[in-house]
């Protein structure tokens, strides 16, 4: 079976090298995009299991990014998707919601706690598709 998948879209530099060495050390395959431009070829390309989206990045946000991959009728499947932001306001996390995403995590968060996270969701959704 393929290692799952994980698209990392956070312009960030210092963020999406600690998602993406957090996650590769416990045996998933990462990919990572800077902009939310270049994440929709990613997720055509790359089909990911679940995808990181930051909320704050320049020309595309993330809610945009989140609310163009659940309108797009052309991917074989949809991501599991988790918002993040440094900004926890409750208005934020119902924007979130809005554009389809399936979680919403602030930032700072703690890398085990993350991969023990990610481990739950990917368990949930292999199971849900052998049911």
């Amino acid at each position: 079976m393929d290692r799952e998948k994980i698209l990392i879209i956070d312009d960030d530099p210092f963020i999406a090298r600690i998602l993406s060495l957090t996650f590769d050390k416990e045996g998933y395959q990462t990919v990572t995009v800077m902009d939310g431009m270049a994440a929709l070829e990613a997720i055509h390309n790359e089909d990911p299991d679940i995808v990181f989206i930051d909320v704050m990045m320049p020309g595309k946000n993330g809610y945009d990014v989140c609310r163009d991959i659940r309108l797009d009728t052309t991917l074989p499947r949809q991501p599991y998707i988790i918002m993040l932001t440094a900004r926890g306001m409750a208005s934020e996390r119902k924007r979130a919601e809005r554009s389809g995403a399936n979680e919403f995590m602030t930032k700072p968060f703690s890398p085990t706690q993350l991969t023990s996270h990610v481990r739950e969701v990917l368990n949930q959704q292999s199971m849900g598709s052998s049911a």
